[in-house]
C-alpha cells in the first residue's frame, strides 16, 4: 500500500535528485517511518493471533498444546489476563497430564 508506493517513488527520485540532498533525505526518513509502522502493526497482529490461539487452547483443555501456545505467546511479548489464565489452566491440567503419562508408561 502506502509503503510500496513510497518505495517506488523513492527509487524514481533517487535517479534524479542529488545524493544526500534534503528532499531525498526526507523521503528516506518517511520510508523508514512507514517501515517501522508496518513492522509494529505486524507484531501487534502476531500477538493477537497468539493470544487467540492461547485462549482456544485454554478452552480445549489439552495440556501439551496449551504449554506450546503459552510459550509462543510469551516469546511474542504477549502479557496480561490471557497469560495469567493460561498459567492457571496449566497448573490445573498438569497433574492430570502427569497421571496420564504415568499410566501410559505403566501400560507399556
Amino acid at each position: 500500500g502506502d509503503l510500496a508506493a513510497l518505495q517506488a517513488a523513492l527509487r524514481a527520485a533517487e535517479a534524479v535528485l542529488p545524493v544526500g540532498g534534503p528532499a531525498l533525505r526526507r523521503a528516506r526518513e518517511a520510508e523508514e517511518r512507514l517501515e517501522a509502522e508496518a513492522e509494529a502493526a505486524r507484531q501487534v497482529e502476531e500477538r493477537r493471533g497468539a493470544e487467540a490461539r492461547l485462549a482456544a487452547e485454554i478452552a480445549s483443555g489439552d495440556y501439551r498444546s496449551l504449554v506450546a501456545a503459552h510459550a509462543e505467546a510469551e516469546a511474542l511479548g504477549c502479557e496480561g489476563a490471557v497469560l495469567r489464565e493460561a498459567v492457571a489452566a496449566m497448573e490445573q491440567l498438569r497433574a492430570a497430564y502427569e497421571v496420564e503419562e504415568a499410566e501410559a508408561v505403566v501400560a507399556r
